[in-house]
């Protein structure tokens, strides 16, 4: 690199040199450049290393540097403020140069846990999901996720904090409800989303469909049925779920008929219509 300058300079003088690479698939190794100054006398300084977004770097070789606190770095210069990381920084100083420093970059991963506050109602020979997904974020924000679910089943509400947008799609039999985020999130996140479906034949069957929170490393919640007047939710065939009493739920339903719990997202609920017989007193 051969810097001209406009005139001579016999005084302190800074220099910014601003530079990028393109690294391979992580994980991967890299060595770190060195600017190195020909021509003078002594060169030595401070190094900053860090990272803005969800990635480990481990310093694998580093001769000629000594680890210093991150507050000895100076956040300012004479050209202004330095930008720095701002995800696991570690200072260093050298006293001359070269030094070298190799360094290795791993992706974090992601892991999202998910809490189901799942409301089913039948009334008007159709039926209504009111879901309520209570995810924590761990180690890494993320910008959107993705739900999987029943493609017979309309999505009619997606509603939730910091939420922009959300998209369906259909694949391979499986409905994807991919939620958009304002910003990168960490932490919990709550989303309120509405499936519905029309029944048509008020003393049929149908089977009630998971919202799969992909990539989730565990999901557990509970569910709650309930019905119009004069009609009854039963169990066909249920797997995965423990029927509790309806009053020990988190989360209180008027006139709620039954209630589960599940520990896993590998459940399944078949339910039957059933009408009440029209009693008559006179």
């Amino acid at each position: 690199l051969q810097v001209t300058l406009c005139r001579p300079k016999d005084m302190a003088y800074t220099l910014r040199v601003e530079g990028e690479r393109v690294l391979s698939a992580f994980p991967c190794k890299f060595d770190l450049p060195v600017v190195v100054p020909r021509g003078v006398i002594r060169a030595s300084g401070l190094l900053l290393l860090g990272t803005d977004t969800a990635v480990k770097l481990f310093v694998d070789k580093s001769p000629g540097l000594n680890q210093i606190d991150t507050t000895a770095f100076p956040r300012g210069s004479d050209l202004g403020e330095i930008v720095v990381p701002a995800r696991s920084t570690s200072a260093y100083q050298y006293a001359h140069v070269p030094f070298q420093m190799q360094i290795t970059a791993e992706d974090i991963v992601t892991a999202m846990t998910a809490d189901h506050r799942l409301t089913v109602t039948y009334e008007d020979n159709g039926a209504t999901i009111d879901a309520v997904l209570d995810i924590e974020v761990r180690d890494a924000p993320v910008r959107e996720i993705m739900i999987d679910t029943d493609p017979g089943w309309a999505v009619a509400q997606v509603q939730g904090n910091k939420v922009a947008d959300y998209d369906v799609q259909d694949a391979a039999g499986t409905r994807g409800i991919r939620v958009y985020f304002q910003e990168a999130l960490l932490g919990h996140i709550v989303l309120n989303m509405r499936l519905e479906r029309t029944l048509g034949d008020a003393s049929g069957s149908f089977t009630l469909p998971k919202l799969t929170l992909r990539d989730a490393r565990a999901e557990r919640g509970y569910l709650l049925l309930k019905a119009e007047k004069g009609v009854r939710l039963k169990e066909q065939k249920a797997d995965g779920l423990t029927e509790v009493h309806t009053a020990s739920v988190p989360f209180h339903v008027p006139e709620a008929q039954r209630a589960y719990r599940f520990k896993s997202g590998a459940w399944t609920l078949q339910l039957v219509i059933e009408q009440a017989n029209a009693a008559i007193h006179a």
